[in-house]
């Protein structure tokens, strides 16, 4: 059975009307199959997922009306590290 090692952390803040988050995701799975002719059972082919998320956003009441305007940015990354004969 193959490991997966999996690591996140996330940062939550508002002041006011203004509010933010950050979150970050990291997995790293070893591959016990054999990608693209790799030797089978290698534990040094993994694959690697790594994700960063931010959020930033304002709102405001205005008369009975609740207005927010958002904004999101967002960077996802794999790679794979494999070992060949």
């Amino acid at each position: 059975m193959a490991s997966v090692y999996e690591s996140a952390a996330a940062l939550v803040g508002r002041y006011q009307g203004a509010f933010a988050q950050v979150r970050a995701y990291r997995r790293v799975r070893e591959l016990t199959y054999a990608p693209y002719g790799t030797p089978i059972g290698n534990p040094a082919n993994r694959n690697y997922d790594n994700q960063v998320l931010a959020e930033g956003g304002y709102t405001r009441a205005i008369g009975a009306l609740s207005v927010t305007a958002r904004a999101y940015l967002q960077r996802y990354r794999f790679a794979d590290a494999l070992q060949y004969a």
